[in-house]
């Protein structure tokens, strides 16, 4: 039997790198920002208390993450909600739970604000990625969601 060692943290400064890998496995054929602008947005990411990029470690590897926005709000009573987004795990790291435990992590990262509620979207058709997230407890039947997605622009730079 396996013994690995398996933490979930928020992401550091060290972390750009892993961070931009696994989101290769996500979307392989995006445009990769040159160092100079993941390096600004990564350090705007830190500075925000808002937004977190979550990183489930297994021994000294990053294997799944997900980002977490706490969304501040004036109705429900002031109680912000939560947007899970980016839930990868690596490729070859699939089906061993560990997607599912990352995004336990993030609802309760959500719980700990007072959320009352946690959207998350998700592009995929695939029947088995929806059941995956009912099985969290997500539901497709409470919300619409309306998108409009723009052509990705050239870099920045």
């Amino acid at each position: 039997m396996n013994s690995f060692s398996e933490i979930i943290r928020e992401s550091g400064a060290d972390d750009l790198d892993d961070i931009l890998s696994i989101y290769r496995d996500l979307h392989p054929d995006d445009p990769v920002p040159d160092s100079g602008l993941a390096d600004r947005i990564y350090n705007q990411i830190l500075a925000n208390d808002f937004f977190k990029i979550l990183l489930l470690q297994r021994d000294e590897s990053v294997v799944a993450t997900c980002s977490i926005s706490i969304i501040p709000n004036l109705t429900r009573g002031g109680r912000p909600y939560a947007v899970i987004e980016n839930v990868v795990t690596r490729t070859g790291m699939r089906r061993q739970g560990l997607g599912s435990k990352i995004i336990r992590h993030a609802i309760g990262v959500a719980e700990k604000n007072n959320c009352y509620k946690i959207m998350l979207l998700t592009g995929s058709g695939k029947e088995a990625t929806h059941r995956f997230y009912q099985k969290l407890g997500f539901s497709g039947a409470d919300k619409t969601a309306y998108t409009i997605k723009k052509a990705v622009p050239e870099p920045l730079y």
